[in-house]
């Protein structure tokens, strides 16, 4: 029989010629099976509020609305069962559903899904259709970094010289970029212990996709700046995963103490170690600072008993204000005489005290306070002249 509207009519006569008849009008016949279709805006996402693929949307199809009884749309998981769930009655099936990765309880429910529609038709047929699955994730991207050694020593002595950073990277829903970065941290002088330090960066790698396992450094800034012996430098890795969800790992490479090869003779070259402004002590410097002193000096003491041919001159150097500001000759003149040589003599001289209560012996040293003669950076460099601020160890061979 054909789709159509038919009436349906019985009649009868008996045998004494009476005779009756009753119809059924509006009976409708239809053989076509009803069709719907779902599509799903995007294949993940990842509802933790950050505005970034927070929820999916699901466009729904049907080609035939009348007749319609009810219609139900499950969000189902990987071993069938449902999560959370659309419905109503009658023919407004909406066109489309947003989804925010949340069960009826308003929980977040992470693993994969497919949106799941049934549409039932007063007739008794059933349409159904399904999305692509769509990974519901707000877990960050696991990741471990390794630093090795644990102290660097790009002196090109063949020890140490390259830091290698290990790796290791996962995520459900794929890595879409990272960044590994290495800041310098300039040294405060102060006995203020919320005396705040200035960070740049200092070095950096990036990428898109999963990053490499290990990831190699020679010590060198962007600009060949060689890091600084005896410094921390903090390092910050970032991944970031097709969701939007982002991991960062923080912590610091420690540089060992680095000797430097300078013609025929060799040389360390110290910023780290903190003097009270202006003066040289350590007074009303915070115990952490003092013991990281003594640390570095200890490890500078190892270092020189190492070259027992070797006498050591210790220098001491300094910043002029003057050459900063742009004073008069006379008046950075009068700062280097007064204040600078004098001071960094006397950094110099703590420094050797420190050194013999080290072990090293006190015949091989001697100190020199060279004031801001020998700047490593210009004076005007605002962001590296911390550099200038040191003690130097220049080891001479006996003759």
């Amino acid at each position: 029989m054909r789709d159509g509207v038919y009436s349906y009519e019985v009649g009868a006569t008996d045998l004494a010629g009476n005779s009756a008849s009753a119809r059924i009008n509006g009976i409708t016949v239809d053989g076509t099976k009803p069709k719907v279709y779902v599509t799903a805006s995007d294949t993940g996402m990842s509802p933790n509020g950050d505005g970034i693929r927070d929820e999916v949307s699901f466009t729904i199809v049907v080609e035939k609305r009348e007749g319609i009884e009810s219609w139900r749309f499950s969000l189902v998981d990987k071993q069938g069962a449902e999560k959370s769930f659309f419905g109503g009655s009658g023919s407004e099936v909406p066109a489309r559903l947003v989804w925010d990765g949340r069960d009826l309880q308003g929980s977040v429910v992470q693993g994969e899904y497919i949106g799941k529609l049934v549409v039932s038709y007063t007739k008794g047929d059933i349409a159904q259709a399904s999305s692509p699955s769509v990974l519901v994730d707000v877990d960050p991207p696991s990741v471990s970094i390794s630093v090795n050694p644990e102290y660097f020593s790009p002196d090109a002595d063949g020890t140490d010289d390259v830091l290698t950073f290990g790796v290791d990277v996962d995520a459900a829903a794929g890595i879409v970029d990272w960044k590994l970065e290495v800041f310098e941290t300039a040294i405060v002088e102060s006995s203020n212990p919320n005396a705040v330090s200035s960070e740049r960066l200092f070095a950096e790698w990036s990428g898109k996709g999963k990053p490499p396992v290990k990831i190699t450094w020679d010590g060198k800034s962007s600009r060949a700046e060689l890091v600084e012996s005896a410094t921390d430098y903090h390092f910050r890795f970032v991944a970031r995963d097709a969701l939007g969800n982002s991991t960062t790992v923080s912590g610091f490479i420690a540089v060992d103490v680095l000797v430097i090869r300078d013609g025929d003779r060799l040389k360390i070259k110290v910023p780290s170690i903190v003097f009270r402004a202006n003066y040289p002590d350590f007074v009303g410097l915070s115990p952490d600072i003092v013991a990281r002193n003594e640390k570095v000096v200890a490890r500078i003491a190892q270092i020189l008993n190492k070259f027992p041919d070797y006498r050591i001159r210790i220098e001491g150097h300094a910043n002029n204000v003057g050459k900063m500001l742009g004073y008069s000759p006379s008046r950075i003149e009068s700062e280097e005489t007064k204040e600078l040589i004098p001071l960094s003599t006397g950094r110099a001289e703590l420094v050797r005290t420190m050194l013999i209560q080290n072990s090293v012996d006190a015949r091989r040293l001697s100190v020199e306070g060279l004031g801001s003669s020998e700047p490593v950076v210009s004076f005007l460099d605002v962001e590296n002249r911390w550099k200038n601020r040191r003690v130097e160890f220049v080891l001479i061979k006996n003759r």
